[in-house]
């Protein structure tokens, strides 16, 4: 029997390599023609543009027709440049889309081994109440987003929902601007999870209070939030403000912050990357990650490269999985 590329090591991870030999695996096999093809195409393109822009700079560094006291090799630069910017953006482009194939057609699979009651890759923006995240004070005040791969289910009875999120503000327009200009204010994930009582509305901050933390803690003052006090000094990883200080700190324990904690080892970041928290029955994360989300690579990998990618894609998708377990179990103690 052929050992599967696919090794079974996470909790998660169980039973997958089956499905990854009879399902996933051929799937990956069918398109290798198809992937070469267009790899191909991508790379004569490329070359093409490289070739003119080459050629261009070339004939511009000859002829030279500009006047003044620009430099000579200016020209010619600048038309490499762009040139290089051309080539790399057909070979980006091509990679993405095929990609975009193959994520179509297995994110599915994963989610139906992961048990995910419903995984959509281009939901509607209304999928969460991202606006509620504003007005919790949890994110800023937006004008534009957009959302992919979202995903919701029960886990361990608990129900969540979460997807990747781009949120972008509208800037003033300048006299020099030719269109609107945004700025990004928050990409990564934003889930929501369930809680088993109304929780008063309690929101946390990263980092010790300092001077900005002094002023934020009199805006919060002004919407009606107040420090909770756990006395931990500047060792709390969190500050905590709550419409109800005393319910928060009876509800929201110091092993919870130290979860928040735990939650951002998880991903890989720090805490301060963390923006959560509570209001009725719902607790609200949002990570801010640099890295794309459940992302699949299968244009011009290996057997094993492409099982990595897989093993990536599915743990992407087991986080709720893992929110979950840390809220009800809390952090490993070692």
């Amino acid at each position: 029997m052929v050992a599967s590329h696919f090794e079974e090591r996470a909790p998660h991870e169980a039973g997958f390599a089956r499905l990854f030999d009879d399902e996933i695996q051929p799937l990956y096999r069918s398109t290798r023609d198809l992937a070469a093809t267009k790899a191909r195409k991508a790379r004569l393109q490329s070359r093409i543009v490289l070739g003119l822009g080459v050629l261009a700079a070339g004939t511009l560094a000859v002829l030279h027709p500009f006047d003044g006291e620009a430099p000579r090799w200016i020209g010619p630069v600048v038309i490499l440049v762009l040139a290089g910017i051309i080539a790399g953006v057909i070979v980006h482009q091509a990679r993405a889309s095929f990609n975009r194939r193959i994520k179509e057609q297995v994110a599915p699979l994963l989610a139906a081994h992961l048990g995910v009651g419903d995984f959509i890759i281009r939901p509607h923006r209304s999928y969460l109440d991202l606006h509620a995240l504003t007005d919790l004070q949890i994110l800023p005040r937006f004008t534009d987003v957009s959302i992919e791969d979202g995903m919701s289910g029960r886990w361990r009875d608990v129900g969540y929902r979460l997807a990747e999120v781009t949120l972008r503000k509208r800037m003033p327009k300048s006299k020099d601007d030719h269109g609107p200009r945004y700025q990004t204010i928050f990409k990564g994930l934003v889930m929501e999870v369930e809680t088993p009582v109304d929780m008063p509305w309690t929101i946390f901050e990263a980092g010790p209070l300092g001077f900005l933390g002094g002023f934020k803690e009199k805006l919060m003052s002004v919407r009606g939030l107040s420090p909770v006090d756990y006395g931990l000094g500047d060792e709390a990883p969190f500050r905590v403000y709550s419409e109800q200080p005393e319910r928060a700190q009876e509800l929201v324990p110091p092993l919870f912050l130290e979860t928040l904690v735990q939650i951002a080892s998880e991903q890989g970041t720090e805490p301060r990357r963390i923006e959560a928290g509570f209001r009725d029955r719902t607790f609200h994360l949002c990570l801010r990650r640099s890295e794309d989300f459940l992302e699949l690579d299968a244009y011009d990998t290996d057997p094993q490269a492409f099982a990595q990618s897989c093993r990536a894609a599915l743990s992407d998708m087991a986080l709720p999985r893992r929110v979950i377990d840390l809220l009800i179990d809390g952090p490993a103690q070692g």
